[in-house]
């Protein structure tokens, strides 16, 4: 068989994605980074709330793993998993926390701690008040024992215990969406031969590709600069903008998107009529229900209306094969069905559609 025919609309029109960078949002979070650097001076400190009084507990975040990390991300409750990964929002091993409030929560680490506290940032205000586990901390107590001194969080309080530390994180979408799959299309065509921040970018591609088509960002999936990596390169979108599991588990979560599973694809063309422009297709290249790989749908064959055509970054960065537009089950990089590779015998596809009120 032959790959379908390729028919895009060559008519483009839309930001470029260093102007996405540079735009006021970004702009202000890479000021923001800099000066937690100590490269830039006067960007104003957020004041501790007067609801909580100063204890003087004053304990240094520690990395007990001592895994050449640098920082631990804020938390908005007492759970691991509940966090934006964003900037301001970390603390640095060795930031000075004071705490306001102990409470139990998720346990963490070797001796399931299950102790964790509600403290400000002295070290850099900027980074406001954040729950953080007992075990990153230096803390006289043992495990699952309560800190001398410390109060309990009183779950009556509206002030305490109850997601303090970033009560606006607390994000609702409508049930549609102004989603303009035109926009979308074209800031993809447009920027899907760009050379990709780094590698493994190819989600972070569709996130920046749906926010162009007017999907809500939120504090839990953004396309913002998240901060400064450990190899001293930046990094952008949240989790759930850039990671394709996590994307997939929040595109699943929106009352306006339905995930379509695809199944395990054949060899050839695999037709998917019910995708539109602007949609999303997801792949799971060994079957193990991680998905691996995203990219959006930007045209259809013009020799066959459902088999969609697609656009997107590899997951090989500036390495990978430049192309700006294919065929979804079709390998430019070498010829051939994606399912043909020896490698993604076992694939499967899931499409995410964006239900928009033209649906109705």
């Amino acid at each position: 068989m032959t790959p379908p025919e390729m028919s895009v609309d060559e008519t483009l029109t839309s930001v470029t994605f260093r102007e996405r960078i540079a735009s006021s949002k970004i702009g202000q979070s890479v000021l923001g980074s800099l000066a937690a650097l100590g490269l830039v001076t006067g960007v104003g400190a957020v004041e501790a709330s007067a609801a909580h009084a100063d204890t003087g507990l004053v304990y240094t975040v520690v990395n007990p793993d001592n895994d050449g990390t640098q920082s631990i991300y804020d938390r908005n409750s007492p759970n691991m998993s509940d966090t934006s990964r964003s900037y301001p929002d970390f603390s640095y091993y060795g930031d000075q926390l004071e705490l306001i409030c102990g409470t139990d929560g998720e346990s963490v680490g070797p001796n399931n701690n299950h102790r964790w506290h509600l403290a400000r940032n002295i070290s850099r205000p900027e980074a406001g008040e954040t729950y953080i586990p007992d075990r990153y901390l230096n803390t006289p107590n043992k495990a699952d024992e309560k800190t001398p001194g410390e109060p309990e969080c009183n779950n009556e309080d509206p002030n305490l215990g109850t997601n303090t530390a970033n009560p606006q994180k607390a994000d609702t979408a409508p049930l549609f969406v102004n989603y303009a799959r035109g926009k979308a299309k074209d800031w993809a065509l447009t920027h899907a031969t760009d050379t990709p921040p780094d590698a493994g970018s190819c989600t972070l591609f569709v996130s920046e590709a749906l926010v162009e088509g007017g999907m809500p960002e939120n504090n839990i999936w953004n396309t913002d600069l998240v901060g400064l990596q450990k190899d001293l390169h930046w990094r952008h979108g949240s989790d759930s903008a850039k990671l394709t599991p996590n994307f997939v588990a929040y595109m699943n979560s929106q009352s306006y998107v339905e995930v379509i599973p695809l199944g395990q694809l054949k060899n050839g063309i695999n037709n998917v009529p019910e995708a539109e422009v602007g949609d999303v297709i997801v792949y799971d290249w060994d079957n193990n229900a991680s998905p691996d790989h995203a990219d959006i749908i930007t045209g259809f064959a013009a020799n066959n209306p459902d088999y969609p055509l697609v656009s997107g970054w590899s997951e090989h960065g500036s390495e990978a094969v430049d192309y700006r537009s294919r065929g979804w089950t079709w390998s430019e990089e070498h010829s051939m069905w994606l399912q043909a590779e020896p490698h993604n015998h076992d694939m499967n596809a899931t499409l995410i559609h964006i239900r928009t009120e033209d649906d109705l």
